[in-house]
C-alpha cells in the first residue's frame, strides 16, 4: 500500500495543476499528448460593455469603431494551457480569450496569431497592442483565441521563432482549451474555425493551417483563412530579402532567428558560434526576452548577413545543404494544397517580409491543385508597419463573407 501511494502522489506531481486520473490496475499515467490543450489557470482580466469596447478600439485608434460594427460585449481571459516544447515535451503555453458575451448564440473561433515578439512579455495575454485585434473581432461575433506561443508570455525556455511546428502545436492546444473551458463556463461555439496572423504571425497561421488539415482533421475544419504579410518561404524569397546586400530594416531578426534554431535542430554548439567577432559576444546576451529588439539592431552590422560566422556564410551560400539552409526548408509553408478559402495578404512595399513571399506561396499552392486560394495586395505603398490595419479590415471582411451565428 505505501508503494502504491507513492506513485500516486508522483502522478499528481507530475502534472501540476492538473489532476491525475490513473489507471486502476496499472496506475498509468495519461500519455503526454492527451494533456495537451488542458486549461490549467483562466483569469478574467476584463469585461466589456459595447460602450467600454468602443472607448478601448479608440484609445488605439480613432477610426477603428468607424470601420467595424460592435455589437457584444466581451469578457477576456489570460489562459494558460498545457502543450508541447519544441523537443516534445510537456511545457505550459499562455493567451489571450475573448468571447462574445451572449449565451444565445453559438459563435465561430477565430484564432488570430501575433508577430514578432523580442520581448517575452510583448504578447497578446500581457495586453501588447495586439490585444485591440482580439477586442474589434470580438465584438463582431467571434471567439478570439491569440496564442503567446511557445517560451513567450508565461511559457518557459527560449522561443521558437519562426518554427511552424510549435506555432502550429501552441495554437492546437489553446484552441482545444476553448473548447474545453467553453463547456466549464457556458459559453456556446458553432463548427467554424477562421485562422488568421499578421507577420510572424502570417506565418503561425499558415503553420497551424497545415497542421490542422493534415493531422487533426477529426478535431477541427479551417472555414477560412488569412495570412498577413508573413514569411511562408523561409529558405527562398525571405532568405534572400535577409541575406542581401541592401540595408535590413529589422536587423535583430536574424540573430533572434539564430537562437531559435540553434536551440531547435542543435545545428551549431550554440548561438555565438554562428556568429564572427565582435558580434559573438557584444549580441547574445541581449537574445534572453528580456531586453527590446532596439539595443540589438544597434549593435548589428550591415548589411546584416556580416553578423555570420565567416565559415558558415560561405558554406550557406554555395551549399545546398548546410545547416541553416536545412533549418530554413523546413519552416517553408508552400508543398501542400490547402483546401478551404485562403487568401495571402501582402503590401508591394513591405521591406521586412517581401512580398514575394505571398506570391511565390499562392503560385505553388494554384500548381498543387489548391480549389480556392488568392493573394490580396492591402496597400501596395505601406511598408511592413502601415500594412497592419489594411491587411487586417480586408481579412475580417473576408472571413465575414463565411461567418455563421447560430
Amino acid at each position: 500500500m505505501k508503494t502504491k501511494f507513492k506513485y500516486l502522489l508522483y502522478c499528481m506531481s507530475l502534472v501540476g495543476l492538473l489532476t491525475v486520473a490513473c489507471k486502476k490496475d496499472d496506475h498509468a499515467l495519461k500519455s503526454v499528448q492527451e494533456y495537451r490543450g488542458d486549461p490549467v489557470t483562466i483569469t478574467l482580466t476584463h469585461s466589456y460593455s459595447v460602450t467600454d469596447i468602443d472607448s478601448v478600439l479608440r484609445s488605439y485608434n480613432p477610426l477603428i469603431p468607424v470601420l467595424i460594427h460592435i455589437q457584444y460585449a466581451l469578457d477576456v481571459y489570460k489562459v494558460i494551457y498545457r502543450s508541447l516544447d519544441a523537443a516534445g515535451n510537456m511545457t505550459i503555453a499562455s493567451g489571450l480569450l475573448a468571447v462574445p458575451r451572449d449565451v444565445t448564440k453559438h459563435f465561430p473561433l477565430c484564432t488570430y496569431e501575433h508577430g514578432t515578439s523580442f520581448e517575452r512579455y510583448g504578447v497578446p495575454s500581457y495586453e501588447s497592442n495586439e490585444f485591440m485585434i482580439a477586442i474589434a473581432f470580438g465584438s463582431e461575433g467571434y471567439v478570439m483565441v491569440l496564442p503567446d506561443y511557445i517560451g513567450l508570455g508565461d511559457s518557459p525556455g527560449f522561443h521558437p521563432y519562426i518554427h511552424a511546428k510549435t506555432e502550429a502545436t501552441a495554437t492546437i492546444d489553446f484552441l482545444r482549451a476553448t473548447r474545453r473551458i467553453g463547456i466549464a463556463r457556458g459559453f456556446q461555439m458553432n463548427n467554424q474555425l477562421f485562422v488568421c496572423g499578421y507577420s510572424q504571425g502570417g506565418h503561425a497561421a499558415i503553420a497551424a493551417y497545415k497542421e490542422i488539415q493534415e493531422n487533426y482533421s477529426s478535431e477541427f475544419h479551417v472555414t477560412a483563412a488569412c495570412g498577413m504579410s508573413g514569411p511562408y518561404d523561409c529558405s527562398g524569397a525571405q532568405k534572400d530579402m535577409l541575406l542581401s546586400d541592401g540595408n535590413y530594416p529589422s536587423p535583430f531578426y536574424l540573430p533572434y532567428l539564430l537562437n531559435s534554431y540553434v536551440n531547435v535542430y542543435h545545428m551549431y554548439p550554440d548561438l555565438a558560434s554562428t556568429m564572427r567577432p565582435p558580434y559573438n559576444t557584444t549580441i547574445t546576451p541581449y537574445i534572453d526576452g528580456y531586453h527590446g529588439s532596439s539595443i540589438v539592431d544597434s549593435l548589428m552590422p550591415l548589411p546584416i548577413k556580416n553578423v555570420l560566422d565567416s565559415a558558415l556564410l560561405a558554406d550557406f551560400l554555395v551549399n545546398q545543404n548546410s545547416p541553416f539552409r536545412l533549418a530554413l526548408r523546413d519552416n517553408d509553408l508552400m508543398e501542400w494544397k490547402p483546401m478551404s478559402p485562403t487568401r495571402l495578404t501582402y503590401c508591394k512595399s513591405d521591406s521586412n517580409v517581401t512580398y514575394l513571399n505571398a506570391i511565390n506561396a499562392f503560385n505553388r499552392f494554384v500548381a498543387l491543385g489548391a480549389p480556392n486560394v488568392e493573394v490580396f495586395d492591402a496597400d501596395s505603398t505601406a511598408d511592413h508597419g502601415g500594412c497592419v490595419y489594411p491587411a487586417l479590415i480586408g481579412c475580417k471582411n473576408f472571413f465575414d463573407q463565411f461567418k455563421i451565428l447560430q
